[in-house]
């Protein structure tokens, strides 16, 4: 049986400390769009989070707006990736919001297929 140290115990729980920090951290992030080729990447967990998108705030591609509890009828806002709501102006984009599909992207116009 091996014997610590008072040094290696504090060292022992100080990382413990840490890596509960750091799932903390992780269950409870709101995702950064970092570019790889195509395709956005969370800068900090490395999930997919979907096409990249040049015009949309967050970076990623959105297919569809909230939907309006009361009336159950589409909205002009788009749920961001750090759960902020951001609020379509776009004309075009606001004369088809009974025509969402995951065809069109709602900020670049992008099909979900990419070319």
């Amino acid at each position: 049986m091996t014997t610590l140290t008072v040094q290696q115990l504090h060292e022992r729980n100080e990382l413990r400390r840490l890596r509960k920090a750091l799932d903390e951290i992780m269950q409870h992030h709101n995702h950064v769009a970092e570019r790889s080729h195509d395709s956005a990447i969370c800068a900090i967990c490395g999930e997919d989070l979907g096409w990249w998108c040049d015009e949309s705030p967050d970076n990623t591609c959105h297919y569809f707006t909230e939907v309006d509890p009361i009336d159950d009828q589409p909205t002009a806002i788009v749920k961001l990736l750090n759960n902020s709501d951001h609020v379509l102006t776009d004309t075009f984009n606001l004369k088809n919001l009974n025509f969402q599909t995951m065809d069109r992207c709602l900020f670049c116009g992008e099909p979900e297929e990419r070319k």
